[in-house]
């Protein structure tokens, strides 16, 4: 089980298990159940220049729906940017990335979407259909 998110830029050397485009295309490099640079997390690596980034980006439009896909796989599950982790030596995902916004996403809207979400699949799954 994963217990971390960990966001690289693409230039960082780590092994990912998806990269974003800028265009917002997404890929899967591999299981999220392989071993990272980092054991239990899940790699996302960013490319291009994350400088200045609008919400709307498709980037992160891209980010926060896999993060979101993530979440309901593994509800503990915590974010980070790979600078953040203990005894690494780099500015990873990159100096000018919104960091704190993804964070703010990631503790405020996706839980809110996360909760319709769950209460939708449990409705579809167990409340009767009225006609």
């Amino acid at each position: 089980m994963s217990n971390f998110v960990i966001l690289h830029g693409v230039l960082c050397p780590a092994p990912l298990h998806y990269r974003i485009h800028p265009d917002g295309r997404s890929e899967s490099l591999m299981a999220e159940a392989d071993q990272s640079a980092h054991r239990k997390t899940i790699a996302i690596g960013l490319a291009g220049n994350c400088a200045e980034v609008a919400d709307d980006d498709p980037q992160l439009v891209a980010l926060r729906e896999l993060l979101a896909g993530i979440h309901r796989r593994y509800p503990a599950i915590t974010l980070g940017g790979h600078r953040q982790i203990r005894g690494s030596h780099t500015d990873c995902p990159g100096p000018a990335f919104p960091l704190a916004r993804i964070h703010a996403w990631w503790g405020g809207a996706m839980l809110a979407a996360h909760d319709v979400w769950f209460e939708e699949v449990l409705a579809s799954a167990y409340l009767p259909k009225l006609e």
